[in-house]
């Protein structure tokens, strides 16, 4: 909803006395020049022993109440629905009321309870409801730099963590590294030591470890979380047993530990944040033979992100997924070389993925360049 964000049961009021100026001026606008209204003498000798004010004229100031008050500027009736209570009259001034009764944030509209009772007896002259949509304006995200924002890297000591690293580093981001060796953690934290906030070896298997991991990280905004963590490929048919304990340990780094850590840090990201993992080409491409655990847990992985960036994305926090193909690290020396000959020789651009290539799509997604990106998985295969 628009600023400031309301909440069930968020009320707001104003007060306006009607004078004969305003009947005069309403009759003329709309041609209602009903004697009830404007004739002294005709309403004198009718039960109302006086004129009255029109009632659409009353229940115009209500339109005011929503355009200009709750929720304001913005707002756009879709129903009303009013019952005229007491006779209003010149020189009456009413204090106008809405109260929110419902919110839908999925269609931004609002149901609202409307009153309006004259201050000086308390009387309710009308009452009623209304639903209301907000018509608001585009947000772009005004960020133009990326200076201090702090992002966590998970992986950061493998060979595509690092390059994500070295890639946010450059746009002037604060990092926060996670990863299994923490000696080389130190290197690569050694090529940017003004922008690396922490390091810190952690265990992405054991729940409690990940838990007091993130109580380390200093208080404060977190911008974003790179999820670059990927179990090693254990090769084996789907029907092994092998396959069962290879599966567990894939979800458990994949899926298990990203949520974890995401669902820590999304209170952090104060409207406005990424979230992005490295998935592969196999969530949607042809798969290879005895990999099901590795390819399994990434396409459970795409599924919670496709959620997230549904969900969170009214937050302004943007979540999305690289997926490369083949890249020659030694997370794949266990695939033979013949293999990724034909690999390459079959790619349009004649080459594996490099982990520089995966590393600018990340930074790219992290950037404002990429501020109306949301629940995209950017494939990052060269046309494979």
């Amino acid at each position: 909803m628009s600023q400031p964000e309301w909440r069930i049961g968020d009320k707001k009021s104003f007060t306006h006395q009607f004078t004969r100026e305003q009947v005069e001026q309403f009759a003329a606008l709309t041609g209602d020049r009903n004697p009830v209204h404007l004739d002294d003498a005709y309403a004198r000798r009718t039960p109302l022993g006086a004129p009255v004010v029109h009632g659409m004229l009353a229940a115009s100031y209500i339109s005011t109440l929503v355009g200009m008050h709750l929720p304001g500027p913005g707002a756009l009736w879709t129903s009303f629905q009013v019952d005229w209570r007491h006779m209003i009259r010149v020189g009456d001034t009413l204090e106008f009321e809405a109260e929110i009764l419902q919110i839908s944030q999925s269609t931004q509209t609002m149901e609202i309870k409307l009153t309006a009772k004259e201050v000086k007896t308390g009387k309710e002259c009308l009452t009623g409801k209304g639903k209301v949509m907000m018509m608001e304006e585009p947000k772009r995200e005004k960020k133009k730099s990326m200076k201090g924002e702090r992002i966590l890297v998970t992986g950061a000591s493998g060979e595509v963590g690092a390059a994500v690293c070295r890639s946010l580093a450059a746009l002037g981001c604060r990092l926060i590294l996670w990863g299994r060796n923490m000696d080389r953690l130190k290197k690569i934290a050694k090529e940017f030591p003004d922008q690396c906030e922490q390091c810190e070896s952690v265990d992405l298997n054991q729940p409690k470890i990940i838990a007091s991991a993130l109580k380390k990280i200093a208080d404060g905004k977190i911008y974003g979380f790179v999820h670059a963590a990927s179990a090693p490929i254990v090769y084996s048919d789907v029907d092994q047993a092998s396959n069962q304990e290879a599966l567990q340990q894939q979800w458990q780094i994949t899926v298990g530990a990203f949520n974890q850590i995401a669902l820590s840090l999304i209170p952090r990201m104060n409207e406005g944040g990424v979230i992005i993992p490295v998935l592969t080409q196999y969530v949607e491409s042809a798969v290879p033979p005895k990999i099901s655990a590795y390819v399994s847990a990434k396409t459970a992985l795409w599924g919670l992100v496709r959620c997230m960036a549904n969900e969170l994305g009214i937050r302004g926090i943007r979540c999305n997924a690289v997926s490369p193909s083949m890249i020659n690290t030694p997370f794949s020396m266990e695939v033979p070389v013949r293999m990724k000959q034909i690999e390459a020789n079959r790619n349009p651009m004649k080459h594996l993925c490099q982990v520089e290539d995966v590393a600018d799509a990340v930074a790219y997604l992290v950037s404002p360049k990429a501020s109306f990106v949301n629940g995209v998985n950017l494939a990052v295969t060269g046309g494979l």
